[in-house]
């Protein structure tokens, strides 16, 4: 908690380099385990705060919520089998931005899946051995932002991707 504002932003962008995209609370454990602490209470917390306003506003790191990525990276699916940290497993720290790739890849690479298909095919990849209820809670946030976004539309049961808007399409359209 006493560690300069600077030197905490440094920390939490190192962090966010290797993991993003990163819920905040993985970026305080990555920290206090740094400082080989046993936990972290309030006055470390809003250190690591502080360091991530800092981030966010010098250092390009993005923060989206709980989320904290790098301003110009996409996110990519990781699979969390083998993870060490318990954080990395629970379904409300898995980043949106990670889980809407992941659907949309499915989506795309199968020419359409139902709603089951991607929850139980993505849950898989990111590395868990059986869909739980709060996994494909999340998951289907994801699937919701995506059509509510116009990246997906349901045909029937199947969820699909939408066409892309070509410039020349656009450029008729307005004119």
């Amino acid at each position: 908690h006493e560690t300069p504002v600077g030197t905490m932003a440094d920390l939490v962008t190192q962090v966010v380099q290797v993991e993003s995209p990163v819920h905040v609370d993985e970026v305080v454990a990555r920290i206090r385990d740094a400082f080989k602490l046993q936990r972290a209470g309030a006055r470390i917390q809003a250190a690591v705060e502080q360091g991530i306003a800092r981030a966010v506003a010098h250092l390009g790191i993005v923060r989206q919520g709980a989320f904290l990525a790098l301003a110009d990276a996409e996110a990519t699916v990781r699979n969390r089998r083998d993870a060490l940290s318990l954080g990395l497993r629970k379904p409300e720290s898995l980043p949106p931005a990670e889980l809407q790739v992941g659907v949309m890849r499915i989506v795309t690479d199968n020419f359409g899946a139902t709603d089951d298909e991607v929850a139980g095919t993505l849950s898989r990849q990111l590395g868990f051995k059986a869909t739980s209820a709060q996994l494909r809670s999340v998951i289907n946030a994801a699937i919701k932002a995506l059509l509510g976004e116009g990246r997906l539309q349901r045909r029937d049961q199947m969820l699909v991707a939408s066409a892309p808007v070509a410039p020349d399409d656009v450029a008729t359209e307005a004119g």
